[in-house]
Parts: C-alpha cells; sequence; structure tokens
C-alpha cells in the first residue's frame, strides 16, 4: 500500500510541476518540444496541457486519500502514461522527430506506466486481503 501511495504522490508531484509549467509558460515548454506558439496557441496550449495535467493530479489526490480509491488512481496513472508513450513513439516513427525532449519525455511516461502497474498489482492484493480480514 505505501509503495502504490508513493508512486502517486510522485505522480502528483510531477503533475503539478509540468501543469504549473506549462500554465506560466507555454512558450518556454512548447519550444522544449520544438513549437512555436503565438497568441491564442498559447492559451489552447495552457488550457490543454496545463489543465489536463493539473485535472490529473486533483484526481491522484482524491485517489490516495482513501485506501479504497488508490486502485483507480493508479489505473488511470498507467493508462495514461502507457497512450502517451505509444503515441509520443508511433509518432517519433511517422515524424522522425528523435529530439532530446521526445526521448526524455517517452522514457518518463514508459517508467511512470511500470511503476503505476507494478503499484496497482501490490495494492490489489492489500486491498483484497484487508477486505477479506474484515468480513
Amino acid at each position: 500500500m505505501r509503495f502504490g501511495r508513493a508512486v502517486l504522490w510522485l505522480a502528483i508531484v510531477a503533475f503539478l510541476l509540468g501543469g504549473l509549467g506549462y500554465f506560466v509558460s507555454p512558450v518556454l515548454f512548447a519550444g522544449a518540444a520544438g513549437i512555436s506558439l503565438g497568441g491564442s496557441g498559447a492559451t489552447d496550449f495552457r488550457a490543454t496541457y496545463a489543465g489536463i495535467q493539473l485535472g490529473l493530479a486533483v484526481f491522484m489526490v482524491w485517489c490516495v486519500r482513501r485506501p479504497g480509491r488508490l486502485p483507480a488512481g493508479l489505473v488511470m496513472l498507467g493508462l495514461v502514461c502507457a497512450a502517451v508513450a505509444l503515441t509520443r513513439a508511433l509518432g517519433i516513427l511517422i515524424d522522425g522527430s528523435v529530439i532530446g525532449f521526445n526521448l526524455l519525455a517517452l522514457t518518463l511516461e514508459v517508467l511512470g506506466a511500470a511503476l503505476a502497474f507494478v503499484a496497482f498489482v501490490r495494492v490489489q492484493g492489500t486491498v483484497v486481503e484487508s477486505i477479506t480480514l474484515q468480513a
């Protein structure tokens, strides 16, 4: 259970920092990915990237506060990280966009998915055991 909570707290911090970074300085973050933003593009980038990351962080905080919700938070984290990693990897192959930003992001996304799924399997056993012991 502690491992699962630690994974979610680590993800919460990462998503909060990323979301705040995208909100405060969208041009800097977009530039690191090779994207050029202007006027309404910065607003859309803020809304999409900051909004999604901050929303996911809030959901994970909600999940980590109760043991019964921990599995849902870990599944969400694992699926989101895996989906982003898969689409990024396909994008790299299709677009030939092998840059440091994409490689670092892909590595973090794969690591996030793996940690979330391992933690989920460990937490599931703990939750099932605790429910069985209470019955």
